[in-house]
């Protein structure tokens, strides 16, 4: 494709007639990760700290081993993750990196760090659905052209924001999510 406008266009005219193609900023909010300084990071658990994500625990779900501990003063309150949020390595040293996600589905207070994001579905309805959409080459194809950079590859919130997401109406979004439980 020569450009993302032909991309979209292409996506536009190639979708069922029922479905939308939509910028990722109308049916999630993107948020950036804690910064924090290396003197404020802990390997364990104290009081007056929460733990936070980074890029290593994004895999194919969300690992929750080997987590630094930051002062929670440290953490915006949109930067406590909530279940169904989808943790993004928004900074990577690795091209292959930038862009992989995961969802959360976990019941502990956790936040993220600098070099990740968060895309947090505007609606519960369609978390599992922007989930299984993380993992197809459609998405992984606009993040890795979006990433860019010397040495660190970044994707920044507003190359998330642009992103373009297939989406079918509610009924088909619970048809697909049931259809990939399945399988």
């Amino acid at each position: 494709m020569a450009s993302g406008d032909d991309e979209v266009a292409f996506i536009e005219t190639s979708l069922p007639k029922s479905w939308q193609a939509v910028a990722l900023s109308e049916i999630a909010t993107i948020h950036r990760g804690v910064t924090y300084g290396k003197s404020d990071a802990s390997d364990t658990e104290l009081s007056g700290l929460i733990a936070l994500l980074r890029g290593h625990n994004i895999q194919s779900e969300i690992n929750l081993e080997n987590l630094v501990y930051v002062p929670k003063s440290k953490v915006a309150s949109d930067q406590l993750l909530k279940a169904g949020d989808i943790v993004i390595a928004m900074s990577s040293g690795s091209a292959d990196l930038v862009g992989k996600a995961a969802q959360f589905n976990e019941e502990h207070e956790v936040s993220f760090g600098a070099f990740c994001g968060v895309i947090r579905p505007v609606s519960e309805v369609i978390q599992t659905y922007l989930a299984f959409f993380c993992r197809t080459p459609f998405y992984r194809n606009q993040t890795q052209k979006g990433g860019k950079g010397i040495g660190i590859q970044n994707l920044s919130k507003g190359d998330l924001e642009r992103l373009i997401c297939p989406l079918p109406p509610l009924a088909e979004q619970r048809r697909i999510v049931a259809k990939v439980d399945e399988l």
